[in-house]
């Protein structure tokens, strides 16, 4: 009777076991496939998030005088200030983002962090010391070619003072929390993010690393950059005979 009872005990002891064993790995989720093209089209819908923006307001000098051979000519001087504001929005177009997913890895190759558009605002234009020649007026051309000027000094500025590496650095961060709040993605697959020259780009993550719910993805407006507070660019334009 002993040994029947020792029996009955291991044979319920092995149904509790496998039951238990049944139950845990029927719990375990499988990780759901991922398309490489449905999950490019997700980020591509975080474009605005990524964008950093460099704010500034500038002081420009405009000035111009005809000239005959070398001499300027009196009474045909035209010049003035002016003081605006703008915004450079810098990003990675991820429309050129390239994704691939090989078995349980997402690559991600990022394009270069551009300048992705630049306007000024035309409501804080104020001009100051303006004169004018009847000999040599302005014309659209003048203030055309004075705005371009503008911008593309701007722009050199900004990229020197990190504009593009912030703008990397703030897409692969965007879109890294983003990937992580994936209830597919997280703790199912490892992240790479590599740059188009080949260089592997930080943070990637790994199925083992899991997500933070306290952590949001920024907005576009937490995340703006300041341009410096004034800068004052003087432009000679040509003269002409």
């Amino acid at each position: 009777k002993s040994r029947f009872t020792l029996w009955l005990i291991l044979i319920l002891l092995l149904i509790i076991a496998g039951l238990a064993a049944f139950i845990y790995f029927t719990s375990i989720k499988k990780p759901k496939p991922i398309k490489s093209s449905a999950l490019k089209e997700q980020l591509v819908s975080a474009q605005e998030l990524t964008t950093t923006k460099y704010l500034y307001t500038n002081l420009g000098s405009y000035e111009s005088q005809r000239d005959f051979q070398g001499i300027k000519l009196p009474f045909t001087r035209k010049k003035f200030l002016v003081r605006y504001n703008g915004t450079i929005a810098a990003g990675i177009n991820l429309d050129d983002l390239k994704v691939e997913v090989k078995g349980q890895v997402i690559r991600l190759t990022l394009p270069p962090a551009q300048i992705l558009s630049h306007e000024l605002d035309e409501d804080s234009f104020e001009i100051y010391n303006e004169e004018a020649s009847i000999f040599n007026p302005f014309s659209i051309h003048d203030f055309q070619d004075f705005q371009r000027k503008l911008k593309q000094a701007k722009e050199e500025e900004a990229v020197r003072q990190g504009l593009l590496i912030r703008a990397q650095e703030k897409t692969t961060t965007v879109l890294r929390q983003h990937l992580m709040i994936n209830p597919d993605i997280s703790g199912h697959y490892s992240v790479e993010f590599i740059y188009s020259d080949g260089t592997k780009a930080l943070p990637s993550f790994s199925p083992d690393e899991k997500s933070d719910s306290s952590k949001s993805i920024p907005s576009e407006e937490s995340t703006q950059q300041e341009g410096s507070a004034q800068m004052e660019l003087s432009i000679q334009a040509e003269g002409q005979e």
